[in-house]
């Protein structure tokens, strides 16, 4: 079973509606479910408040999205299902992490 790392990353929301504070995980998954480490990281992430997005990344990882979509505290769910995430080579995920953040503020 391949594991991701659970990345979490703060991003401001800068919209006119809204000053709050929103939070990005990238969920780690094994292309069925989410971790137990996603888990507690949304669990964490609820505390600080504000919205809280899972990114779900792989081609092959529809299942994983649709069960993170299940988890509590989670206001929404982005998958990024082209193959090119299917390995979490840096950089790829990287200028997504910067485009994703770009797209919420």
């Amino acid at each position: 079973m391949k594991e991701y790392l659970t990345i979490v990353r703060r991003v401001a929301s800068q919209t006119p509606r809204s000053n709050a504070m929103s939070t990005l995980v990238v969920a780690e998954h094994n292309q069925t479910e989410v971790s137990g480490a996603t888990l507690s990281t949304v669990t964490a992430a609820s505390q600080i408040g504000g919205d809280i997005t899972l990114l779900v990344l792989g081609s092959q990882a529809g299942p994983a999205a649709a069960a993170a979509a299940k988890v509590a505290g989670v206001s929404s769910v982005l998958h990024a299902a082209d193959p090119k995430y299917d390995h979490y080579v840096a950089e790829e995920v990287a200028e997504l992490l910067v485009a994703t953040q770009k797209a919420q503020s």
